[in-house]
């Protein structure tokens, strides 16, 4: 009886193989069906954003003014000097790279300079990173 079994698997192993895996995918797409098909929708219309009475927002002066208190040094900055590298993070938040060994004559140059763009350099967040 064991003989015709063995017999049996090896004269169809291909036939019985195919089923198995035929088997495999059907219940693989039984528990696991594919997603359903959106359905077309309207196409959405932009809302209008509110608008200032004036109907323009700030004024392109009362934007560069607000620009110019966020950014007070931008007109000289990235600054890629010989000592030390400045560059705004973010309003009012400078990164400031000192080239060389960390020093306090290092740190007093760069807040000279600040100053010298006739910029307080306690009007700033500094953050002091070593050479990269």
């Amino acid at each position: 009886m064991m003989k015709k079994i063995i017999h049996f698997l090896k004269k169809y192993q291909l036939v019985i193989g195919l089923a198995l895996l035929a088997s495999l995918i059907a219940s693989y797409k039984l528990l696991f069906p594919p997603p359903p098909e959106p359905t077309p929708s309207a196409p959405r219309q932009p809302t209008p954003s509110p608008v200032p009475a004036s109907g323009r927002g700030i004024s392109e002066t009362e934007f560069a003014r607000q620009l110019k208190q966020q950014f007070p040094l931008d007109q000289y900055l990235p600054y890629p000097g010989p000592e030390f590298i400045i560059r705004y993070l973010a309003p009012l938040k400078l990164e400031i790279i000192i080239k060389q060994a960390t020093s306090a004559a290092m740190k007093q140059k760069a807040l000279d300079w600040i100053r010298a763009q006739g910029v307080d350099p306690k009007s700033h967040q500094i953050i002091w990173r070593p050479p990269l």
